[in-house]
Parts: C-alpha cells; structure tokens; sequence
C-alpha cells in the first residue's frame, strides 16, 4: 500500500513540474524576430498582409527580414507598446486588435485621423484608409520615432482643384498623404519609405513626400 501511495505522489509530482514549465516553454516558442523562419512567420506575414503592409515581392515566404521587421515595428508604434521588431504576447495580441478594426477610419498611436481633414471643408470622406496610417507608423518608427507632419491628407474635389492635383488624385480616395519629419530631409524620408510602400506611390518634393497606398508601384 505505501508502494502505491509513493508512485500515485511520484506520478501527480511529474504532473505538476510539467504544467509548470509548459507555460515558459511555448512563451518562448512564440517569440518571432529577424532571423526566424518556419510556418509560424509565414502565418504572422500573412496577417501582416491582411493588414496592408507591404512585404516585399516574396510576400509570406516564412522568412522574418527586413520588410516584416518593418512591419512588426509599424503595428507596434501604432500600439503605443515597445518598438523593437521582436513579436510576443504583446505583439501578437496587438496584432489581432487591429485585425479587428475598420479598413477605413482608425486611429492609430501617432496620427490621429483628425490630422487629415480636408483643409478646404473638414472632410475625411469615408475616412482615411487604416492600412495608410499602419505604414506611416513603420516609417516614423524607421525614422527612429520623429515628429511627422500631415500636410495634406483627404482632399475634396473643389480643393484637389484649387492646388492642382491629379484629375485622380489618390488624396481624393483617402489613401495618400503629404508629409514631413521633424530633422529629416525630405529625400531621406524618401529613401526610407521606398520598401515601406513599395507597392504604392512615392513623390520625392524639396519640401515634403508623399506616399500613398494605391496597390501599385509609382514613382516620381
């Protein structure tokens, strides 16, 4: 009887070691960085895609490099959480939330939609697309987390007019932006968004840039 009372304390021993250290084992399972490879970053790409990031002409290739550093580092300076490229329990509940949110309309940590008005009448139209915001952030965060500027961001008809704009300008389809970073030249901003929007447009002016997320390559 004592031999079986020792084996049942043995067997609920082993038991309780194993849900110990079962929660620290797939914590650090789950962490993602550069570097990292395998199905679980090619499911973290593919939600990154769904978000609107660019990353790169392979797309969800499973391969944690710069475009999907890039991106972690956009959702996270969009959370107001760590800026470090490293996805965790925090990252990836982030990165749910705003697998949650509207395509059109949100928020993020440092631009507010507010900040895009039409100057012409106060109108957002439906809203500037979240996507657009999302890459904003990853390019403030590459830029080391500078002060950005919206210059211009929705613009009404009658206001595309008045400053010249394309006949289709995607100001008018709430996907582009004109911007400035406080103590950085335009055109290294320039440099700096090229990857980011690598399958949007991309103004180089001398005084500001734009960017836009109209779902194709174009340069000027």
């Amino acid at each position: 009887m004592k031999l079986f009372h020792g084996k049942k304390l043995l067997i609920m021993s082993f038991f309780v070691f194993a849900l110990l250290i079962a929660p620290a084992n797939v914590a650090k399972a789950a962490v993602l960085q550069s570097g990292s490879t395998g199905a679980e970053v090619t499911a973290l790409q593919q939600k990154l895609i769904r978000l609107g990031f660019y990353l790169g002409p392979s797309g969800a290739d499973g391969d944690f490099g710069q475009y999907t550093v890039d991106a972690v580092k956009g959702i996270q300076s969009a959370s107001g959480i760590t800026t470090d490229g490293i996805v965790g329990s925090a990252t990836n509940t982030k990165i749910t939330e705003w697998l949650s949110k509207p395509a059109y309309g949100a928020s993020t940590a440092h631009f507010s939609q507010s900040e895009f008005k039409c100057s012409c009448c106060g109108s957002l139209g439906g809203g500037m697309k979240t996507s657009l915001l999302l890459r904003l952030e990853a390019l403030r965060a590459k830029l080391g987390g500078k002060s950005t500027t919206v210059n211009s961001g929705y613009r009404c008809a009658k206001h595309n007019a008045e400053v010249g704009g394309e006949d289709n300008s995607y100001h008018m389809k709430s996907v582009a932006a004109d911007i400035q970073v406080s103590g950085v030249a335009p055109s290294t901003v320039a440099s700096n968004a090229e990857t980011i929007f690598g399958d949007g447009g991309l103004g180089r002016y001398s005084t500001f840039t734009h960017v836009d997320v109209r779902g194709y390559r174009a340069r000027w």
